[in-house]
């Protein structure tokens, strides 16, 4: 009987050792499932919400370069041998007129080419007249002045021509 009970206790004692053992395993496994779902569910709730964004934002915006825009710091080395230089405030609310004749003397083929200077751009400060007193005789950057609104004609990087009144812009341009 000792024997049968010693037999009975060892398999008792497997038996309890094999379930502990196949418990644990089964909590690992368990673990391991869950911890599998939350990093599908993540990944599938990422690729849905980066999805709706990409969809939505399809505009995608272009860089544009203005080679009509200058500053008075690089106005008398531009690419041409003659042109103008239009400076006037985009704020200004003129400048749509301003705008619309010089697009007119641009029309013609013969004309001259026309760079921009915006009053507004603080670039460009140092160059207007805070007192009302322009330099209608500035041949150099050093000596310039402008005042609200001024066409400079440039030729072999030197001011030819400074022109303030916006009836002697249009006479410069042929436009009457």
């Amino acid at each position: 009987m000792k024997n049968i009970n010693k037999k009975s206790i060892a398999k008792i004692k497997n038996e309890k050792i094999r379930n502990e053992e196949q418990d644990t395993i089964i909590k690992f496994v368990g673990i391991l499932i869950v911890v599998v779902l939350i990093i599908v569910a993540i990944y599938f709730l990422t690729k849905v919400v980066v999805k709706s964004d990409s969809s939505s934002n399809t505009e995608t915006n272009v860089a544009e370069i203005n080679y009509s825009k200058t500053v008075f710091g690089t106005m008398l080395n531009r690419p041409y041998e003659e042109y103008y230089v239009f400076a006037y405030s985009n704020s200004d609310n003129k400048a749509g007129y301003y705008s619309a004749i010089t697009n007119k003397y641009m029309a013609d083929d013969s004309s001259l080419f026309v760079y921009f200077v915006d009053l507004d751009d603080n670039m460009n400060k140092d160059y207007i007249s805070e007192d009302g007193k322009t330099n209608s005789e500035a041949k150099n950057l050093d000596e310039l002045k402008v005042g609200e609104t001024t066409l400079i004609k440039v030729k072999n990087g030197k001011i030819t021509k400074y022109i303030e009144e916006i009836g002697e812009i249009e006479k410069e341009f042929g436009i009457n």
